[in-house]
């Protein structure tokens, strides 16, 4: 029996090893692909339109109950939310804009604000598990109608990531390409291998949606869909050298020049980029958060074992947080993604969509899928020595929030161990909400960002901590310096609230019971 199990996982092995350079699958095959991974994954994970007003709502929840306990202070969703990335389980980013000699007395009174609103049993929405992470670097964690919930506190890069990232979108276009595949690559990093969450030594979202960038900055003309993008994703960093390299906007950069940026050449001679130097230094001047960051504690680019440089601030390393265990776990991921994708990609045609389930198999399994299809699609058998894993605990790995600033670099180690891709699926807890029925397109949600609040928010934002404010308007092209337009530092649309006094007697007689 162990023989004929050995000689089956080796004739599987042999099957991956198949894969082949994405620029060699035929167009039909990917044609094939692109049609199942948007019927059986997309359509199933992309936001929709009852998803995304329940989120706008509890956003707005959370501003008024804070707006109404604290005068002269505004508080502001970022991350994956405006951006309308999320997936179905994922949270809300919001941070409060505020004086910095006032961040941490108003970081505390948030923490018990929110735990006296717990106990309100007339409010709109229910608030449970509040908490408060981070000792020099604060965050408010709670859950509102069983959304995960984090507060941060000046957040200018969660800010300015999400106006630039806008813009990549809007750029690249091809109905929201960009959008589309940074949510096919969510789901396949957070279901399907477990290696998004910075606070547990992963990647970080704001690190995967770089990574994903460059894939775009390098081949734009070839991406035409979601799974091309995956697929290129997967064969570039699953052969990229660690190692030696750090990934840049600008090229690979040679991790033993730093602190110099020696970029190698990056092998087609620019004619494919989809930002030029001139494209990026626009955008770098605009959104760079070295230029107004309250955090200057990194002087220097700190190499770690996952390098991938923030484009808009380049002495920021948005893979500080990967542990050396899991770069390693990381890096696999990205080999037995690439090689069993390579594998799907020269099947039959008829035979694509069938395998496509089974590569998201997780995915489905967590939006609706039944047992007895995922067992029939079970994922392909792996060993230990191609994929190996950390104890990670499977509950609490998910963070979806944009850590391209004021990130800790506290690298939690898990309690439940996973010993191949099969058990991980197993493993994943089945009390999650799930979608029963499959959304139809007229439901999604239009991918479209609000840009325009975006940089308002920005733009309020930047006006109070004392920097500048001038926002560029969404363009098609990287606008020019003479192009950016000011945005007005007061109006009358930031008015605060002047129920303040009312809510914080409301508050203050509470806690005295």
């Amino acid at each position: 029996m162990k023989s004929q199990n050995a000689t089956n996982i080796n004739k599987i092995r042999q099957e991956l090893e198949s894969g082949r350079d994405p620029s060699m699958i035929s167009a039909e095959s990917m044609e094939a692909g692109e049609k199942a991974a948007w019927k059986e994954v997309l359509l199933k994970i992309s936001p929709t339109l009852d998803a995304d007003e329940k989120r706008a709502d509890i956003i707005v929840f959370l501003q008024t109950i804070i707006s109404q306990y604290f005068k002269g202070i505004q508080v502001f969703p970022y991350g994956s939310v405006p951006l309308k990335t999320y997936l179905a389980d994922g949270d809300i980013d919001m941070t409060v804009i505020c004086y910095p000699n006032m961040k941490d007395y108003i970081a505390n009174d948030i923490y018990k604000l929110l735990k006296y609103e717990e106990q309100n049993m007339s409010a709109e929405y229910t608030i449970k598990e509040t908490r408060m992470i981070g000792a020099e670097v604060k965050l408010v964690k709670c859950k509102v109608e069983n959304i995960p919930i984090d507060i941060s506190f000046n957040q200018l890069g969660g800010l300015s990531t999400l106006c630039f990232l806008e813009q990549v979108d809007h750029l690249v276009q091809k109905n929201h390409l960009f959008k589309r595949s940074v949510m096919l690559l969510k789901a396949w990093c957070h279901y399907e291998c477990h290696i998004l969450g910075a606070f547990h030594g992963l990647l970080a979202t704001y690190a995967l949606e770089v990574l994903i960038l460059y894939i775009f900055q390098r081949f734009n003309s070839s991406l035409n869909g979601p799974l091309a993008v995956l697929y290129r994703f997967l064969d570039y960093y699953a052969n990229f050298d660690w190692n030696n390299y750090c990934i840049s906007l600008e090229g690979p950069i040679l991790t033993s020049s730093l602190p110099n940026l020696v970029v190698t050449d990056q092998g087609n001679d620019g004619a494919d980029l989809l930002l030029s130097k001139e494209d990026m230094r626009s955008y770098t001047e605009m959104f760079s958060s070295s230029t107004f960051c309250v955090n200057q504690d990194m002087q220097i680019f700190g190499a770690k074992y996952l390098n991938i440089m923030d484009p808009l601030k380049e002495k920021n390393n948005l893979g500080r947080s990967v542990s050396k265990a899991n770069a390693a776990r990381i890096i696999s991921a990205f080999k037995y993604g690439a090689r069993n994708l390579g594998r799907i990609l020269q099947l039959p045609r008829e035979s694509i969509s069938d395998e496509i389930k089974k590569f998201f198999g997780s995915t489905l399994m967590n939006h609706g899928s039944s047992f007895a299809e995922l067992e029939r699609l079970s994922p392909l058998p792996v060993s230990e020595e191609d994929f190996p894993l950390e104890s990670v605990e499977i509950d609490d790995i998910y963070d979806d929030g944009d850590d391209n600033d004021d990130c800790n670099d506290n690298n939690v180690e898990g309690t439940r161990p996973a010993s191949n891709v099969s058990s991980l699926l197993k493993a994943w807890p089945l009390d999650k909400p799930m979608d029963t029925e499959t959304v139809k397109e007229s439901e999604l949600l239009d991918l479209r960002g609000d840009y325009a609040s975006s940089a308002r928010n920005l733009a309020y934002s930047l006006c109070t901590l004392g920097y500048s404010s001038t926002i560029p308007a969404l363009s098609t092209r990287p606008p020019t310096t003479g192009q950016f337009q000011e945005m007005p530092s007061t109006s009358a649309q930031w008015n605060l609230n002047e129920n303040a006094a009312v809510a914080r007697r409301r508050f203050n007689t509470g806690n005295n019971h």
